[in-house]
């Protein structure tokens, strides 16, 4: 059997709980700890350091097409973003990034990397850069 490393499991012909985690599994074994499912971000945390966070990472998933780079937090960030503003065909939208996950999964650091990626992504505005650092200062209390 070819081991699947599909980059958005809903294109699975066969989208079942043996698939998907099969999936998961050969993508984390190949370091590919982030996986769509849709517009779903999985993310399997590595517990190892991995180059995917570097400067060259986030400069190059700024505003991208979703299926031109791989599945990342960067390219969630930059699709609310986006959004946000209206640079996509829905027009300007309110956004909201839901992150669960177990304990220790890495929901405080994937919080973190996007807050990152948005301040980046919104330094040349610099009232919606204090925003951000308003609720992220009030949610860290």
């Amino acid at each position: 059997m070819a081991v699947r490393t599909q980059e958005d499991l809903a294109t699975l012909s066969e989208l079942d709980e043996k698939s998907l985690l099969e999936s998961l599994s050969n993508r984390f074994q190949q370091n590919h700890i982030y996986t769509y499912i849709g517009d779903i971000l999985v993310a399997i945390n590595p517990f190892k350091y991995l180059p995917l966070y570097e400067k060259t990472v986030s400069e190059k998933y700024k505003c991208h097409e979703k299926g031109d780079l791989p599945p990342h937090i960067f390219a969630v960030a930059d699709r609310a973003y986006q959004s946000m503003l209206g640079r996509l065909a829905t027009g300007p939208r309110n956004q909201c990034i839901v992150i669960s996950g177990e304990s220790g999964a890495g929901k405080t650091e994937s919080t973190k990397l996007l807050l990152r990626q948005i301040m980046e992504l919104c330094k040349a505005n610099s009232q919606l850069e204090q925003q951000i650092l308003q609720v992220s200062i009030e949610t860290s209390l």
